[in-house]
């Protein structure tokens, strides 16, 4: 991890956690309306699916020039390319299914601590 790594985990960690908030506040949104945890989980994810993998695919396309990239000072633009491609493709992936599991976890600690519903 160089320099140039870092910056692009910086960027990475922005996308991704932008792409969680969205899709816990469609979430919140939902549940405002009526619909319980269970149904307001799926129906945020498949809301929300289609605008997440179209920003990892655009994040990613937009960054292979650098994965693939030849000449002057080509080491550290392949280093931030394939470190955040991969990054990327990852969280994207973990991410899907893990922000509505925390979510899951989270509501039913509030529960459990509270007694009532968050």
């Amino acid at each position: 991890l160089d320099v140039m790594g870092g910056v692009g985990l910086i960027i990475l960690i922005g996308v991704v956690v932008n792409n969680g908030i969205v899709l816990i506040d469609l979430v919140t949104r939902l549940r405002a309306e009526g619909l319980d945890r269970t149904e307001a989980l799926v129906e945020a994810g498949g809301r929300r699916l289609r605008p997440i993998l179209m920003t990892a695919l655009t994040f990613i396309l937009g960054v292979v020039p650098l994965a693939i990239a030849t000449g002057a000072g080509a080491k550290a633009q392949n280093a931030i390319g394939i470190g955040v491609i991969g990054g990327m493709i990852a969280s994207t992936v973990i991410g899907i299914f893990l922000v509505p599991g925390f979510y899951v976890l989270v509501m039913r600690l509030v529960r459990r601590v509270t007694g009532r519903t968050a």
